[in-house]
């Protein structure tokens, strides 16, 4: 018989990428998993079929007790991750999007808003880029999009693209230049 377990405490991506080891060992050992995640995560998530019931209120539950007498066997708390759960190495194949339709010029280069840098700063960066044969690709909220507006040479896709699509970019991608956040995280994921 499985053991029922929940996975908690997934508030951002950085903690999602963090999660992906537990999963894929939970997954691997027949668990049956209920994951509580934000909804902007289902998309990452949902590639790979790493759970079997979804959970996607933005409240986080601090109930652990209460939630085992609610049948769970386990429950794993991202924010308080221990050394003694199972790992393993997610796929990162299933968990990645078809980019082709972006139709991107290779080599490229992701680049994403760095806030301490001024915009035009960063615009220069992209000049040089395309200069050096590199096609520069921002990726961002919708509201950076003035960034890429300061660098015609840029393709823009703030605010256009899934956690999956920017896993698929960036196993193809020559390098990533932003900021240390958890896209930094998904790309350093991708090698």
């Amino acid at each position: 018989m499985s053991q029922a377990v929940l996975v908690t405490g997934i508030a951002d991506i950085r903690t999602a990428l963090n999660a992906l080891p537990l999963l894929t060992a939970l997954r691997q050992q027949g668990c049956t998993i209920t994951l509580h995640i934000p909804h902007r995560l289902t998309d990452l998530f949902g590639r790979a079929r790493l759970y079997d019931v979804l959970w996607t209120h933005e409240k986080i539950l601090r109930w652990h007790l209460w939630l085992k007498k609610r049948g769970f066997d386990g429950v794993f708390n991202m924010r308080h991750p221990r050394e003694d759960w199972p790992q393993q190495s997610p796929d990162i194949a299933k968990l990645q999007a078809d980019v082709e339709f972006f139709a991107l010029q290779k080599p490229y280069v992701l680049m994403t808003r760095i806030h301490s840098w001024p915009v035009l700063r960063q615009a220069g960066l992209a000049r040089r880029l395309h200069l050096a044969g590199f096609q520069a690709v921002f990726l961002g909220a919708v509201n950076d999009a003035p960034l890429a507006k300061a660098a015609p040479e840029m393709i823009d896709l703030s605010g256009r693209t899934t956690l999956p699509e920017v896993l698929g970019l960036a196993l193809q991608a020559h390098a990533y230049i932003g900021m240390d956040d958890g896209l930094a995280d998904l790309a350093a994921m991708a090698g």
